[in-house]
């Protein structure tokens, strides 16, 4: 073949989306496998040191105040109550008792959905105020459960907080709890059972976590773009065969042209054409193979050029040993010298 074949390159944009796609994928695996470890060693999910979750109950939609009224024994200094309005809490206000305010810290209130994310922090760093997340006992369920509540109380002594769901009538698995403003429904927690404190919630996070969470999305996330890789590749594939084809039939129909063959003679058409295939058959065989040969020689080549060079810092390294030799040499004879003399 008289002009070199050029070289079967796939097209820039199916590159970059290929990189991009097979980007997503390995990074989807390696978010994936990062949570599997943390949710099975810590049974919640997390992401570099960054928990999260999505709220399953509405014990802390307890509306958009940024404040809690509360009331306290004034000997005691301990949290008596707990309320949502000023009036509330003056109202249940006893004798030895006084009124003041928590300022919320954090999220003001959780809606169920609501995907929060948590941070690990230590018993000295609470507030009061803050949403924590802690390990808790829910009615109904076996064993210690991830929750958040608000701080409300926090106990230097004994290394204690106490919580309260802002909502005081929660509703959970369609089952109503009512929750008492005094210190009978709050939560006491320890300071090993703390979990990290919320730092941030939003609808939308949580929305996004319910899909990636599901059993389907993995898979779907996974497939989808192989999907897209396989059909752009299909794709490249099939236009270069047919760019191909077309180069075959422009040789072929050049040799007969040049043949000077009786174009009405479909027979004699028919002998130049198939000889002409089979020519350009054999000239693309030659030309891989000058191809293949090309690359053994490169390869070799690199091979032998990494040798050399190997051979150079082995040689380099010689004489560098050599001249430090030869420098102690030198220093000891004229230590010598000096002795002698």
């Amino acid at each position: 073949m008289s002009e070199k074949k050029s070289e079967k390159k796939k097209s820039p944009w199916g590159k970059i989306v290929d990189a991009i796609l097979v980007l997503f994928i390995l990074l989807l695996i390696g978010l994936e496998v990062d949570i599997m470890i943390t949710t099975k060693r810590d049974k919640i999910p997390s992401l570099f040191g960054t928990s999260f979750m999505r709220v399953l109950t509405d014990s802390m939609d307890g509306g958009s105040s940024t404040s809690l009224h509360c009331t306290k024994n004034t000997s005691t200094t301990r949290v008596t109550g707990v309320y949502h309005t000023e009036e509330e809490a003056k109202e249940k206000l006893k004798d030895g008792e006084e009124y003041y305010v928590i300022k919320k810290n954090g999220p003001a209130e959780l809606h169920v959905g609501t995907g929060i994310t948590i941070n690990k922090i230590s018993f000295d760093s609470v507030s009061v105020g803050d949403v924590i997340t802690f390990w808790g006992q829910i009615e109904g369920l076996e064993g210690k459960q991830p929750i958040s509540h608000r701080v409300i109380e926090k106990i230097e002594s004994t290394r204690t907080l106490y919580c309260f769901g802002d909502n005081n009538e929660p509703t959970y698995n369609e089952v109503k709890y009512h929750y008492s403003y005094d210190s009978s429904a709050w939560n006491e927690v320890k300071e090993n059972d703390i979990i990290g404190k919320v730092n941030s919630a939003s609808d939308f996070f949580g929305g996004l976590l319910g899909v990636v969470q599901s059993t389907w999305f993995v898979p779907i996330a996974v497939l989808v773009p192989l999907s897209i890789i396989a059909t752009i590749s299909a794709l490249d594939i099939a236009k270069e065969y047919k760019a191909e084809k077309k180069k075959e039939e422009a040789y072929i129909e050049e040799a007969v042209k040049a043949s000077g063959v009786d174009l009405n003679d479909e027979r004699a058409v028919t002998i130049v054409r198939e000889k002409a295939r089979y020519r350009y058959e054999l000239q693309e065989e030659l030309e891989k193979e000058k191809e293949k040969q090309k690359e053994i020689y490169r390869v070799a080549f690199e091979e032998e050029k990494k040798k050399l060079e190997k051979d150079a810092d082995k040689q380099r390294e010689f004489e560098e040993l050599k001249a430090k030799e030869k420098a102690k040499l030198l220093e000891t004879m004229k230590k010598a010298e000096g002795k002698d003399e």
